[in-house]
Formats: C-alpha cells, sequence, structure tokens
C-alpha cells in the first residue's frame, strides 16, 4: 500500500476521533464492532491489465475507481468485503464491494483491459455506489507497431479522477526528462509502457503497489503488464 495514502487516511480518522478502521488488502469478512452501529466505506476498484496480442505495440490498461459511503448502518453481524483483483494480460480488474445480506453499500469499479494497440478505460464512476466518486484514469493507445506501448491508467484518489496513461515514445525507453514521464497515470502510477521497434522492444510495466493502477502496454511483440488490487476501508467513530 502506498504509504502517503496510508498516513493521509491514518491522519484524517485521527482528526475526525474515530475509534477504529480496518483495511482489506484481499477479500474477507468485516465483523462490526461491539456497540458500533455505522461506519464509513471507502474502496478503490482493480487496475486492468495491458492488451494483448503478438504484434503491434498494445495500449495501457485502465485504473480502478473510487468510491466513498458515509454513515453506513449495521444491518447484520458481519458484512462481505470484495477487493477487486488485478487484471492480468488482457483482463479487466475487480469491481471493490461491500455488502451486507446481499445488498452493496459500497462499490467501486475496476478498470477494461487494452485490446491490442486500444487502451483501456478506467473505471466507471456512474457505476459505482457512493456519496463521493471518481473515476479511474483511461489507459493509453498505442499508435502503432513501432512505437511504444501505451501508459497504464492511474487509479482515481479519493480527491480526483486518475490520469490518462501517457503517451507512447517513437524508438526510445524514456524522454530526456527520465523515467517518470514515461509512466501512466496520477498520484498513484500505473506502469510504464514497454519500448518500441527499432530499439529492442520490452514489455510494459506492471502497475506500481495497490490503489489499482493499469498495467502498462507492451512494445511490439512483447508482453503487457498487469494491473494491481483494489482495496476497502472501513472505519468507525467511537460511541
Amino acid at each position: 500500500m502506498n504509504s502517503i495514502f496510508m498516513k493521509l487516511l491514518f491522519s484524517a480518522a485521527a482528526m475526525c476521533g474515530l475509534a477504529g478502521e480496518q483495511m482489506f488488502y484481499t477479500s474477507g469478512t468485516f465483523t462490526w464492532p461491539n456497540g458500533v452501529t455505522s461506519g464509513t466505506v471507502e474502496a478503490g476498484g482493480g487496475g486492468a491489465g495491458g492488451g494483448n496480442g503478438t504484434s503491434n505495440a498494445k495500449g495501457g490498461g485502465g485504473g480502478g475507481a473510487y468510491s466513498k459511503k458515509n454513515n453506513v448502518t449495521k444491518t447484520a453481524a458481519t458484512a462481505e468485503v470484495i477487493v477487486g483483483a488485478a487484471g492480468g494480460v488482457g483482463q479487466d480488474g475487480g469491481n471493490s464491494t461491500f455488502s451486507q445480506n446481499d445488498i452493496w453499500y459500497c462499490k467501486a469499479m475496476g478498470g477494461t483491459a487494452g485490446y491490442q494497440r486500444i487502451g483501456g478505460t478506467g473505471g466507471s464512476a456512474a457505476f459505482g455506489i457512493g456519496d463521493v466518486k471518481y473515476a479511474g484514469g483511461d489507459g493509453r493507445s498505442s499508435t502503432g507497431s513501432a512505437t511504444g506501448g501505451g501508459g497504464g491508467g492511474g487509479a482515481a484518489t479519493s480527491t480526483a479522477d486518475g490520469s490518462i496513461g501517457h503517451e507512447p515514445y517513437f524508438n526510445e525507453v524514456c524522454p530526456p526528462t527520465g523515467e517518470v514521464a514515461c509512466v501512466g497515470g496520477g498520484s498513484y502510477y500505473g506502469g510504464k509502457g514497454g519500448n518500441g521497434a527499432p530499439e529492442t522492444p520490452t514489455d510494459g510495466d506492471s502497475a506500481k503497489a495497490y490503489l489499482g493502477g493499469g498495467g502498462g502496454g507492451g512494445g511490439k511483440t512483447m508482453s503487457s503488464g498487469n494491473g494491481t488490487p483494489g482495496y476497502v476501508y472501513v472505519t468507525w467513530q467511537s460511541m
């Protein structure tokens, strides 16, 4: 998990006088603490993988969306938590959800995978469930067989949509400004697109850490990168 993001979450929790919190990196069960009758749920969808194919350079995968639901009321002793899975090459990212008695209270959509040269779309905010919703960033498309792969889309954050993946670069690993200019995404980066021909083609990078970044598109004849998983974060106040 990105350390800056975690510090922001914990700082906000402390300022609001929250009594407890639980972060889910994988799917599981949330058990309501004794005496707690409501809470806040935040979720990020899984990032998608870059495009598949064997000839042209590929497009990057879309980043996961973000949703936040305030005042989720306890209606059962436990809640089911699904953390959106990371998308493999050519696979969509999974949706992240929080449900009680088979009713969704919070839902963040996963990104869609790149399809050959075409970049995938970021997770939809419109189809999410929550009081605050942001869309994931789109993966960037590759422009042709001799260019680098498109960058993966960035995951949405708690304050903004994810950024679109960066443009593929022709015949070079990265521009002179360094690697950061080649990676996809915004605050939490998707994967860097792979090199294009006639430079030695390379695979696209997988997205970084957690938070649902999209995988970078692979260079010509090479493989794209994977997305990363989403998350679900539950907080509650003292009585």
